[in-house]
């Protein structure tokens, strides 16, 4: 962060991000407010793209209401069918969907 920069949010603070489009039509993830006091996060951060995005919704809309793995979806996912469907609406909702 340069010193003649002014940022809305310091270097280190937890965010809520949404996807943005610019005037220039590009897009990108723009924070938008502070995450709780007390947030924490234990991940792994990746870039990708809208369109890698949307691929990786496509397979969880599947796995979660397409595919029928009944009573084996908390093995083969290692989570619930409810954690799956959260994830995959925070994720939707990233991409403005």
């Amino acid at each position: 962060m340069a010193e003649n920069e002014e940022w809305a949010y310091r270097p280190g603070q937890l965010v809520f991000a949404k996807q943005h489009t610019f005037a220039d039509g590009k897009t990108a993830l723009v924070a938008y407010a502070l995450a709780p006091e007390g947030s924490s996060i234990s991940s792994t951060l990746i870039e990708v793209t809208p369109k890698e995005l949307m691929i990786a919704c496509n397979a969880l809309n599947e796995v979660c209401n397409g595919v029928g793995l009944g009573d084996e979806f908390e093995t083969r996912m290692g989570s619930t069918v409810n954690a799956a469907r959260s994830l995959l609406d925070r994720l939707l909702s990233i991409l403005g969907k």
